[in-house]
C-alpha cells in the first residue's frame, strides 16, 4: 500500500516560503550549484549521487531536446463525494497503512462528511476516529491528486488512488 509514498509535515515547512517577500533565516540552506554543463545530466558533475554512491564524468552523457511536446497539465475537479464513513481505530493507524494489520479498525456506515458548497466538504473528527472519503471523477485520468485542507497541526492524511472502487469499500478490515 505504500508504493510511491510521500510524507509531508506542513509544520516543518517555513510558512510563506513561496511568497516573494519571504525572509531567509539561518535554517534555510542555499541551493548547491553543480559544476555541470546544462546539456549534461547532474550525474556528470563532480558531486556524488548519495543513494547509489555514483559519480559520472563530463562528456559521457548528453541531455537531448524533447522531440515530443510536453503534455497539457490542467486541474480536473471531482464529480462528487461518492461515499464517506467514519473509522474507529483499534490499532495504531500507521500499523494499518504500513502492514495492513487485520481488524485495525471498525467502520461506521453512516456518512462522515457533508458538502458545504460545490467542491468543499467537511468531515468532523475526534482524536480516536478518522474518516474515509471516496470521491468520483467523471472519467479515469492520468495525473496527480491535489487538495487543500484546513486541519489542526499534526493531522495525518493518507491519500490512496485507485482505478476503480466498489462503494461500500469501508470494509477494508475484512
Amino acid at each position: 500500500m505504500r508504493s510511491l509514498q510521500e510524507e509531508f509535515d506542513a509544520r516543518l515547512y517555513p510558512y510563506g516560503w513561496t511568497n516573494p517577500d519571504f525572509k531567509l533565516t539561518a535554517d534555510w540552506l542555499a541551493a548547491m550549484p553543480l559544476n555541470c554543463p546544462p546539456d549534461e545530466p547532474a550525474i556528470c558533475s563532480t558531486y556524488t549521487e548519495y543513494m547509489l554512491d555514483l559519480q559520472g564524468e563530463h562528456g559521457v552523457a548528453k541531455l537531448r531536446a524533447r522531440s515530443v511536446p510536453a503534455m497539457r497539465d490542467y486541474m480536473v475537479p471531482v464529480l462528487r463525494l461518492a461515499e464517506s464513513c467514519s473509522i474507529a481505530w483499534t490499532r495504531p493507524v500507521e500499523e494499518y497503512f504500513d502492514f495492513r494489520a487485520p481488524d485495525a479498525f471498525h467502520a461506521d456506515r453512516e456518512p462522515s462528511a457533508r458538502e458545504l458548497s460545490p467542491g468543499v466538504w467537511e468531515a468532523e473528527l475526534a482524536a480516536e476516529r478518522g474518516a474515509a472519503l471516496t470521491f468520483e471523477l467523471a472519467e479515469q485520468i492520468v495525473g496527480w491528486p491535489y487538495f487543500t485542507i484546513d486541519a489542526p497541526a499534526g493531522t495525518v492524511i493518507e491519500l490512496m488512488v485507485q482505478e476503480a472502487h466498489e462503494l461500500g469499500g469501508c470494509r477494508m478490515s475484512e
